[in-house]
């Protein structure tokens, strides 16, 4: 190849990378601004929430409402009351303040007899489902599932009424906190939660059979206890059993924030790779030359 071929490729190649570079940094500055975009989003969101929970508590049925129109009131503060039926609680895994244990997730019959809107021989038929099935829990789930109107299961709700510890797994352990009768509840209107994404793959299954959860979702909770209750469901704030188990008011509005720093990330990117076009400039670009 001769000099002013090779040349002509080495000014062709130049011109190649630096529209690459061109185009990567673009495409950085843009991941960039849209990482702005959404810090901006996430800290309106936050404030919102920060202001939501200070406001006064208003019945969860109209908050379920608005909740079913599609309106984001998480975390809004709800009032309710009914008797517990304990003998339903559902037992969630978790933590708190790095104590492994489980989080109580127990019915609410806001009309007596509300937890009780499946038909009479629903609890031998999904008893039969159960054995047939103990390998596939989400069959047995889907499959257990009698329609109700909605007026009847918004009279049975789940609350979440706080944490205890492994070893209080077990209603027996923990006796003081089984209120009997009428009880007031104030706490957050709280829609089902489950893991999703990445961690929706690693997170351990559901057990209904054994009462042992990973998901807190009401609706699965009542159909393993054969029971109809509301589709969302409220995190108590501890006020109805002070100083006995379950342990409430342990909601932790926390929310990750890390656009900022994913912002820094691709400007920073950006400026990384300017820098390195740049020195490949200063090392010289290939120029032509009139031949001797």
């Amino acid at each position: 190849m001769s000099l002013s071929s090779r040349l002509a490729a080495g000014v062709a190649a130049h011109r190649t990378l630096t529209a690459l570079a061109a185009l990567s940094v673009v495409i950085l500055c843009t991941l960039g601004t849209w990482q702005l975009q959404r810090l901006d989003w996430k800290r309106g969101l936050i404030a919102a929430v920060e202001a939501r929970v200070e406001r006064d508590p208003v019945p969860f049925t109209e908050v379920l409402e608005r909740w079913r129109a599609g309106e984001d009131v998480e975390y809004t503060p709800v009032r309710l009351a009914g008797r517990f039926r304990h003998a339903s609680e559902a037992h969630v895994f978790g933590t708190l303040d790095g104590k492994a244990g489980y989080y109580i997730f127990t019915p609410l019959e806001t009309v007596v007899g509300a937890c009780s809107n499946l038909r009479p021989e629903e609890p031998a038929r999904r008893a039969s489902r159960r054995t047939a099935a103990s390998a596939e829990p989400e069959a047995v789930l889907r499959d257990a599932a009698v329609p109700v109107a909605p007026q009847d299961e918004d009279r049975c709700v789940y609350v979440n009424r706080g944490f205890v510890p492994l070893e209080n797994k077990d209603p027996e352990t923990r006796a003081d906190g089984l209120i009997a009768g009428s009880v007031a509840i104030d706490g957050l209107f709280r829609g089902p939660q489950a893991p999703s994404g990445v961690a929706a793959w690693v997170a351990p299954v559901d057990n209904p059979q054994a009462n042992e959860w990973y998901s807190r979702d009401p609706a699965r909770f009542a159909l393993a206890s054969g029971l109809a209750a509301a589709p969302a469901m409220v995190d108590s704030s501890g006020r109805e059993a002070p100083g006995v188990l379950p342990k409430g008011g342990t909601t932790k509005i926390e929310f990750r924030n890390n656009h900022l720093q994913y912002a820094f990330t691709w400007f920073g990117l950006a400026a990384t790779l300017v820098g390195v076009w740049g020195a490949f400039v200063l090392r010289g670009a290939p120029q032509s030359h009139p031949a001797a």
